[in-house]
């Protein structure tokens, strides 16, 4: 009589693990639903390094130094890009002032410069155009270079030289015109540079970028 209670026991405990085990699996395999749309803030972009080349005119590197051209050259990245289409990224851009020379009372006077500038960047398309505006702002580093004549009694005229290094604050707009899939035409109507011996000066530049 107890051997028959003992197989009915077993056997009645192996049937309830089997129905608890079928029961469990359709709930395990069934994936959990996706996020709702919209509530995700940003997605990462994808990485792809692009190169430009520019050239511009620069206003006066220093207090009262004098214009001059610019040459441009910059490797840039996306970084993500945002639920509302605002495409973030970065820039390293470096800047070449080319000498320059004036003549102010017969004294003649020249600079040159050079800058390093990481920054941080949006970009926002307009509308359903390939055309995208993009700000930007950078915290970097300039070197200027600077020569002036000067008269001194009893010497007569004399050259001199002078040199400096100081950070610097870069902020600026552009329009990006996207002509080709890897090829986008560049325009920077106005960039503001503030050093922290108290110069600043505007460029206006326009190139192109090609993302590799």
């Amino acid at each position: 009589m107890s051997t028959r209670l003992a197989r009915t026991a077993l056997a009645l405990s192996l049937l309830a693990s089997a129905a608890g085990t079928a029961r469990a699996a359709p709930g395990a395999s069934v994936p959990l639903p996706p996020p709702p749309r919209g509530t995700a803030l940003s997605r990462p972009a994808a990485l792809q390094l692009s190169t430009a080349g520019k050239l511009g005119y620069g206003s006066a590197l220093g207090n009262d130094g004098n214009g001059s051209l610019v040459l441009e050259a910059e490797v840039s990245a996306p970084w993500r890009t945002t639920a509302g289409g605002v495409a973030l990224g970065w820039a390293v851009e470096l800047r070449s002032f080319l000498p320059s020379k004036s003549d102010r009372y017969g004294l003649e006077s020249g600079a040159t410069g050079v800058e390093i500038t990481p920054a941080l960047r949006a970009s926002v398309p307009l509308g359903a155009s390939r055309v995208a505006l993009r700000t930007q702002l950078g915290l970097g580093a300039v070197a200027r270079w600077t020569w002036a004549q000067v008269d001194q009694r009893f010497v007569g005229r004399k050259t001199v030289t002078g040199s400096e290094a100081t950070g610097l604050l870069r902020a600026g707009v552009a329009l990006d015109w996207a002509v080709r899939p890897r090829i986008s035409l560049a325009i920077e109507p106005l960039s503001l540079g503030f050093d922290l011996r108290g110069n600043a000066n505007w460029i206006f530049a326009a190139g192109a970028t090609y993302r590799l």
